[in-house]
């Protein structure tokens, strides 16, 4: 290293004659015209300084100018480069870096104190942004769930069947018990002759294509009402075509057959049904045949 310590009257740093204490320094800029007056008052050329430093040229004057910022690799490379130089013009690095040190955080402090809410405003932008993102993300999914249930609640209602024509407990209805002829007219209650007969239905096959019931019973009448919209029917009673037609809500027909009925439904869900003046309640399913046979 290149050291000349020249006696005067001025006040010296690490042996150099200078016109400015090392103290007095408050910026980048005056630092590095501190070295580079270091550097002149030796009579050091900066290729000399190159040649034992390994700093390239430009760097030595970018140090010189107190242009930091300009030197790659970040603070590191700054210390490192400033202990270099300040050995090589006969500076103690430790005070160098010391007021390198002191001028960073001065730098640092007076851009906090004028912009003491900047720092904040990135943390409390995210944050916002975090909360609407959450909020949007949670309205959005609530709308999907309420439109799945909506439409999986309208298909399920609109497909349910009607219990096939409510035939439950193994598709069958027990009449009440029958009043015999033996018993002498005299004897029999005033309710009793007066019972409403029902009739036994039994559910014996149930196909998409078809429903098939068997009457007990020596005469099938059957009772067909639109509850709303519009339904076509086509009927067949004891094998021969009785009605073909589309009827509107509100509408009602009737057949009997001794032996076979066939109603073929265009929309079962719209359709209400009594047999032999049993209430039945509304069809369920899609599109079929319904079939009504005279049971042995």
């Amino acid at each position: 290293m290149l050291f000349l310590l020249l006696p005067g009257k001025y006040k010296t740093e690490g042996g150099v004659k200078m016109n400015q204490s090392i103290q007095e320094i408050n910026g980048t800029k005056e630092l590095g015209n501190f070295l580079r007056q270091a550097r002149e008052e030796k009579g050091i050329q900066q290729e000399l300084i190159q040649q034992v430093t390994k700093i390239r040229m430009k760097y030595l004057q970018a140090i010189e100018n107190g242009e930091f910022s300009a030197i790659p690799g970040g603070d590191v490379y700054v210390k490192g480069f400033l202990k270099s130089y300040a050995e090589a013009v006969g500076l103690e690095p430790s005070t160098i870096l010391q007021q390198y040190k002191k001028i960073s955080a001065t730098k640092i402090s007076e851009t906090q104190e004028e912009n003491p809410i900047s720092s904040m405003e990135p943390s409390d932008n995210e944050n916002i942004n975090t909360m609407i993102n959450f909020k949007f993300i949670g309205v959005l999914v609530l709308i999907i769930v309420f439109g799945v249930l909506l439409f999986y609640g309208v298909k399920f209602f609109q497909n349910k069947p009607a219990g096939h024509l409510n035939t439950d407990m193994n598709h069958q209805i027990t009449p009440p018990m029958q009043s015999t002829d033996s018993i002498p007219q005299t004897n029999i209650p005033e309710e009793t002759s007066t019972q409403t007969k029902k009739t036994m239905v039994e559910l014996v096959e149930d196909t998409p294509e078809k429903t098939v019931y068997t009457v007990q019973d020596k005469v099938m009448e059957v009772f067909l009402e639109i509850t709303q919209e519009r339904c076509w029917i086509s009927v067949k009673k004891d094998g021969e075509a009785a009605y073909e037609g589309t009827l509107r809500s509100g509408d009602t027909k009737s057949w009997t057959a001794n032996e076979e009925l066939v109603i073929r439904v265009g929309n079962p869900p719209v359709v209400k049904l009594k047999i032999n003046g049993q209430d039945f309640g509304v069809m369920g399913g899609k599109t079929r045949n319904i079939i009504f046979k005279r049971g042995d």
